[in-house]
Order: C-alpha cells, then sequence, then structure tokens
C-alpha cells in the first residue's frame, strides 16, 4: 500500500506516510527484577570482563612504584621518613597494601564473578553440542552447487534472447559455458550500474533491494535467509515485484509470468514512482528526527 505526502507516493508505513507514525515509542519500565537481570548481563558480558581485567591490571602499578608492607616493611618505613606528608595519604589509601587493599579485592572479586559468568554458560552449551546427535542431512537441496546451476540455466533460459549482466558472487560460475546474450561482471557499484538495468534478479538482500527500488525498476527476488523473505514480501506489496520465488518450484511458466510482470507498463510505473519518492527523502535527518523523538522524556 502507498499514500500520497506532499504529492510524493511514499509507503504507507513510512515515517512521514500519516500521524500514527508521529506517536512516540514509550518503553516499558523494568522494574527491581529487570534492574537486577540487566546488572547481571552487564556484568557477565565479556566486555566487562575485558574491562575489569584492564582494571586490575592498572590497579597493580602502584604496588610496583611504592614499596609494600607484605614485602618490603622497612621500605615503607623509609617512606615515611623521607616522605612525611605524602606517606599518610598514600597509606589512607592502602598504596602500601595494593593486594591486599578492599578497592584491588573489589576489582579481583568482580573479575572472578564475571569471568565466571561469561564462562560457565558457554561451557555448558559446547558440551549439550559436543553430545548431541549430528546435524541431519539438509533438507534444502536448493543451496547445493548442482541445483544452484539448474536454478541459474532456467533463468538465463526464461531471460533469453535479453540481454544479462550476471554477477555470480560466492557462488560462481556454472560448469558449462554461458548464452551469448550473458555478460559476467565483477563487483560494481549499484548506483552506477542498476539505473541502466530493466529488471534486477536478486535475493532480497536489503542492500540490493534498497538500490532496486532507489533506481526505479523492479525486481525479481528469491529469497534463501535471514531478512531476504521480508524484503521479498514488501517489494510485492509495493507492486514492484511478484510473489517470492522458490527455487523447488522454479519452471518454464513460473518465470515466464514473473517477468512478463516485470515488464508491464504500470509495474514499471510504480516503480519509478517509488524510486523518484526515495530520491526525493533524505534518509539521514529522517533517521535522526526519529532517534530525537525517541529520547524526548515522555
Amino acid at each position: 500500500m502507498t499514500d500520497r505526502t506532499d504529492g510524493v507516493l511514499r509507503p504507507s508505513d513510512h515515517a512521514d506516510a500519516g500521524a500514527d507514525a508521529a506517536d512516540d515509542v514509550v518503553s516499558p519500565r523494568l522494574g527491581v527484577v529487570g534492574w537486577l537481570r540487566w546488572g547481571w548481563r552487564q556484568l557477565t558480558s565479556m566486555r566487562t570482563a575485558l574491562l575489569l581485567l584492564l582494571l586490575l591490571a592498572v590497579a597493580a602499578v602502584p604496588g610496583s612504584l611504592v614499596p609494600q608492607r607484605s614485602a618490603d616493611p622497612n621500605g615503607v618505613t623509609q617512606y615515611f621518613v623521607e616522605h612525611p606528608n605524602l606517606a599518610p595519604i598514600l597509606d589512607n589509601l592502602s598504596m602500601f597494601d595494593v593486594y591486599s587493599s578492599p578497592w584491588f579485592s573489589a576489582i579481583y572479586i568482580l573479575l572472578f564473578i564475571s569471568l565466571i559468568g561469561c564462562v560457565l554458560p558457554r561451557t555448558k552449551h559446547h558440551w549439550k553440542a559436543l553430545r548431541s546427535q549430528p546435524p541431519r542431512t539438509p533438507a534444502r537441496l536448493s543451496r547445493l552447487d548442482d541445483h544452484r546451476e539448474r536454478v541459474l540455466s532456467a533463468l538465463l533460459q526464461a531471460l533469453a534472447p535479453r540481454r544479462v549482466l550476471l554477477f555470480p558472487g560466492w557462488a560462481g560460475l556454472p560448469s558449462g559455458a554461458l548464452p551469448a546474450n550473458v555478460f559476467v561482471v565483477g563487483p560494481t557499484p549499484h548506483e552506477a550500474l542498476l539505473p541502466r538495468c530493466a529488471l534486477a534478479i536478486h535475493h532480497g538482500g536489503s542492500g540490493t533491494t534498497h538500490s532496486a527500488c532507489r533506481a526505479g525498476i523492479p525486481s525479481l527476488v528469491m529469497p534463501f535467509a535471514a531478512d531476504q523473505f521480508f524484503w521479498a514480501r514488501r517489494l510485492q506489496t509495493l507492486g514492484v515485484a511478484t510473489a517470492p520465488l522458490s527455487p523447488k518450484r522454479l519452471d518454464a511458466g513460473v518465470l515466464a509470468a514473473a517477468i512478463r510482470f516485470a515488464e508491464d507498463g504500470a509495474t514499471r510505473a510504480r516503480a519509478v514512482a517509488l524510486g523518484v519518492a526515495m530520491a526525493s527523502e533524505d534518509g539521514v535527518a529522517t533517521g535522526v528526527a526519529m532517534i530525537e523523538r525517541w529520547l524526548q522524556p515522555a
């Protein structure tokens, strides 16, 4: 769904689309238990353990600069004689007993608690992994090399005789020869390439989805992981892509229908309008405004 705001076509869930988008976000109150849980998670994080380890090393430095009663009591006496004004102050700070001082002990104890909280859950997790059954045979065979080549072959046949720019990425090139209408390209900036294309076929990653929409061209999306399914459905909702393609149900009829939809004049008009809308907005300013609105006290 889309709305028009100030004469520009925008998605209905855009920050400027309506008054509902301007509602302040109110975070729930943590309460005593929530704050205790938050404090425990902060203390037992690896970051806190590393900071405490660094703090312990820094706290041990005075022990090598000032004589210690446990190792050099005569040196401490001599220090009092030579520095009668400074020595009492250092003594009040436990500088002559650094390694048995309350503040050094506090750092030491917190460090061990933090390390125990870090190590025990991870040890339990790895122990369960070691005792668990081996992973099952992959159910989604479409990720294997042979199936990837079958999908690519079906796409290229459906796109012929159109000119195709192929970026193989991590999947690599197929074992067989490519048709004459297919040109292989390396890493290329989307903002320079996609505006010169009529259609983008991709997996639906957020970056490629944004680039295709910004270029004002339709998409054919074949998601396989993570947020790619969300972006595929989002493009379908905006009317610039068909329903997400599945390698399990990929045949000549499905591909032909998807390409006809992408080449339809109405689809291309929606894609162009979406690209104009995205080009006219200041995403950084909108993001900063949303963050500032969330940070304002209720």
